[in-house]
């Protein structure tokens, strides 16, 4: 009797021991489970298949109707750019804001000539004879000749360099040109020309202010202005400035 009483006691003692492990194993399936619909940390809850930062669940990779990356974004802001200035995703195009444009700090650096290549050549640059590339291209009643960047105008004799005529409109950019971005519009720069795009091709318009550049052609001048040294090319002015740790120039008139 007192062993079949034993008996009884040992399978009650087992019964009671399964049942608290059983117990104990549903929160760790519910709350942690790989696959789970509603779960903690699972297929379709917090952490992970589909409503916050999972991978995918029933094709839904969003949380309160924003994309997976809006999302991260949101929990994780990125910080806004310096004020004034805006982002660089490079060193171009150049991004201004807020206002026309935000000048660049003064920084007075030398400035030393620059030369875009064997066919570019600086105004007042003569030439006897014509290349068999060059286009005409005519303004405001005046005919001028266009070849690699470089706008030459009849002299007797040849041709001479002249700065490029405000309105004249290229179809085609020359090779080395540099985008420049002024509040929004976006304009290209080729030694020392700007240029804007039209249904036609490409205009030659005035140094948009607030442009940032990092070379002006032979030809540039040095002039004094409130005990600051800038330079001025073709009736523009540049001031000398300091971009990226890189030295450039910005028109400021």
């Amino acid at each position: 009797m007192k062993k079949h009483s034993k008996n009884i006691c040992n399978s009650i003692l087992i019964l009671c021991l399964g049942f608290l492990a059983f117990s104990v194993s549903l929160p760790a399936q519910r709350f942690h489970g790989g696959g789970g619909g509603g779960g903690f940390h699972g297929g379709g809850g917090f952490h992970g298949g589909g409503d916050f930062h999972g991978g995918e669940a029933g094709g839904r990779t969003t949380i309160s109707g924003m994309s997976r990356g809006e999302a991260e974004g949101y929990y994780h802001p990125v910080p806004p750019p310096h004020p004034g200035y805006g982002p660089h995703p490079g060193p171009y195009p150049y991004h201004y804001g807020p206002g026309p444009y935000h000048p660049y700090p003064y920084h007075y650096h030398p400035y030393y000539p620059y030369s875009w290549g064997p066919y570019w050549h600086p105004a007042g640059f003569f030439v006897a004879t014509m290349a068999a590339t060059a286009i005409a291209v005519s303004v405001a009643s005046s005919m001028y000749y266009y070849n690699a960047g470089v706008y030459y105008m009849p002299v007797s004799g040849g041709y001479q360099v002249v700065a490029a005529p405000s309105g004249a409109v290229i179809t085609i950019l020359p090779a080395g040109y540099m985008p420049v971005v002024v509040s929004g519009a976006t304009f290209y720069y080729y030694g020392g020309t700007f240029y804007a795009p039209v249904s036609a091709g490409y205009q030659v318009v005035a140094p948009p202010p607030g442009a940032v550049i990092t070379s002006l052609p032979t030809g540039a001048e040095q002039v004094q202005q409130n005990g600051q040294t800038y330079l001025k090319y073709n009736g523009t002015l540049y001031q000398p400035v300091l971009d990226n740790g890189e030295d450039a120039y910005q028109v400021v008139q």
